[in-house]
């Protein structure tokens, strides 16, 4: 893939997140302007070279020429369908593409194909709207020139006109006056949908009478309406009665209190129901700062309900989400999903991002599925710190045998902080299968003192494992003793008593009491604190 397809595979994905804003968020809001900013930013560097960038939209997905863009991109397939579905095939943005026009565009998206086709299509919408650096289904710049010049020179006169009635003065010829009197006659028509008066009441009545009827042959009937009325609520007045819908489908799709017709009905429209766009907008209202605990509650019942409809919207908005508190509710869903997710998770092991695999690997490593192992390891070397640290965490928190396999092949690594790492992982698994490599790493000659802390790790790691086979191996390094660099054997001396205090065997004892003496404080301390622990253990 050439860097212009990679920018442009970025700048589509922000004209996702654009659209989907403004579908939610009400206007000025933050969220929109920095997707706004953003996409406008990513589109830049391909408008920097003197020609139009040109788009071809397909039922699959974009093309750059022949090459596609994003194939394996969810979201930019979706949106490729958004502009084909509305009759779309060609994109052309000029170079001083506006965030004027680039919003007006997105706002058009919002209305149905049927409505765009009542509207005279597509490019009349646009036409109202005045966009003049976006254009659909042109391809040819020497068409576009023309119109775009009309287009920004009525515009001209419009601003003209506005100024000198507040400041009261003329400004405009006769002819630009008539021009903007055409312009103040007929405003530019607004694209947001019309939804019917009181639409969010009318869901709320259709659900209070799916409620209270009894026949399931009118029940079916009554769902017919239900999926039209909750897509024209996906709005700030609608989130409610929307999520008391996917409240009661999920409801009824499972109790064993409603017949098995009126259960089947309720999982077929529920599948209906959950779509791309309903899903998003229910992440959006989980993601809300001010929401009722007991709205959010059913939020997330609601996405862990829906399996693997969920999954996909769920992971893309965590890739995009910026908000720390809202990327943590995020995850807590996915990982409540436990093993639908683990394919899509497994997806993002590869993604570009750090910060997507870092997240990948820390849910991973919540659901604690062990065939998702060997996966996981090979991001134990993964160039940035902070996902070998998640790996090593996550590799912990599912343990098994294959996990401890994993980490004790590389115990020995040249990487220092990775073996130290490893063997603190080692001693939280407690895992048996680690003693064999602990003790070796424990009675490896080392006559330079070169692994003073590996072989302390190991004395630990042993100790928190309980290993009854590690206490000759721990006396024998307890009663070593050296002249040279006397302070450095003494480290690994204590921290082999605190060891044999953990494991409490009382073949210990006899070794533990003859250092109670010895030089070294550390080392004397270390024996004391054993021998209480042992004994305790012995007569408790």
């Amino acid at each position: 893939m050439s860097m212009d397809q990679i920018q442009l595979n970025h700048a589509l994905k922000d004209l996702t997140k654009l659209v989907k804003g403004l579908r939610f968020y009400p206007a000025g809001h933050p969220a929109l302007r920095a997707a706004l900013q953003e996409t406008l930013q990513n589109f830049a560097p391909l408008l920097r070279k003197g020609t139009p960038l040109i788009c071809t939209i397909r039922r699959d997905g974009f093309y750059s020429g022949d090459e596609s863009v994003g194939r394996n991109n969810p979201a930019l397939q979706n949106l490729a369908l958004l502009l084909f579905s509305r009759r779309i095939h060609h994109l052309m943005i000029l170079q001083d593409l506006s965030g004027r026009d680039l919003l007006a565009f997105s706002r058009s998206l919002s209305l149905a194909p049927p409505q765009i086709e009542e509207r005279g299509g597509i490019q009349e919408v646009l036409r109202k709207e005045e966009v003049s650096t976006l254009w659909v289904n042109e391809i040819e710049l020497d068409k576009v020139l023309p119109r775009k010049k009309e287009i920004e020179e009525k515009r001209r006169i419009l601003r003209q006109a506005e100024k000198s009635r507040r400041e009261n003065k003329p400004g405009l010829s006769a002819s630009e006056k008539d021009v903007a009197r055409d312009l103040t006659a007929t405003p530019p028509e607004s694209h947001q949908e019309k939804r019917p008066a009181h639409s969010s009441r009318d869901l709320q009545k259709l659900l209070q009478e799916l409620q209270r009827e009894n026949s399931d042959q009118r029940y079916r009937t009554l769902l017919q309406e239900l999926t039209p009325l909750v897509r024209r609520n996906l709005n700030d007045e609608g989130r409610l009665p929307v999520l008391r819908a996917f409240i009661l489908l999920c409801h009824n799709s499972s109790s064993r209190r409603v017949t098995s017709s009126r259960r089947e009905d309720s999982r077929h429209f529920l599948d209906h129901l959950a779509s791309s766009e309903t899903i998003d907008f229910l992440i959006t209202y989980l993601c809300l700062p001010a929401i009722e605990e007991k709205n959010r509650l059913n939020l997330i019942k609601v996405l862990v309900l829906l399996r693997e409809k969920s999954v996909q919207p769920l992971l893309d908005r965590l890739k995009e989400e910026r908000d720390n508190r809202s990327r943590k509710l995020i995850s807590s869903v996915i990982i409540r999903l436990g093993s639908p997710a683990i394919p899509a998770l497994i997806g993002a092991l590869d993604d570009d991002r750090w910060v997507v695999v870092r997240n990948a690997v820390f849910i991973l490593g919540s659901i604690r599925e062990e065939e998702t192992v060997p996966l996981l390891a090979p991001r134990l070397f993964h160039p940035e710190p902070k996902v070998r640290q998640e790996t090593l965490r996550a590799l912990t928190r599912i343990g098994g045998p294959d996990a401890v396999a994993i980490l004790v092949k590389i115990l020995d690594s040249p990487d220092r902080e990775l073996s130290r790492q490893v063997l603190l992982a080692l001693a939280a698994i407690r895992s048996p299968r680690a003693v064999p490599a602990l003790l070796r790493l424990l009675n490896r000659p080392d006559p330079f003192f070169m692994h003073v802390e590996m072989k302390k790790g190991a004395a630990k790691a042993l100790g928190e494992i309980g290993s009854a086979e590690a206490v000759p191996h721990l006396i024998r390094v307890l009663e070593s003793r050296r002249f040279w660099r006397r302070s450095r054997i003494n480290e690994i001396r204590a921290a082999a008593a605190a060891a044999l205090g953990e494991i409490g065997n009382e073949k210990a004892l006899p070794s533990l009491e003859k250092i109670l003496d010895d030089h070294s404080e550390d080392v004397s301390r270390a024996a004391a604190n054993a021998l209480k622990m042992i004994q305790k253990g012995l007569n408790g």
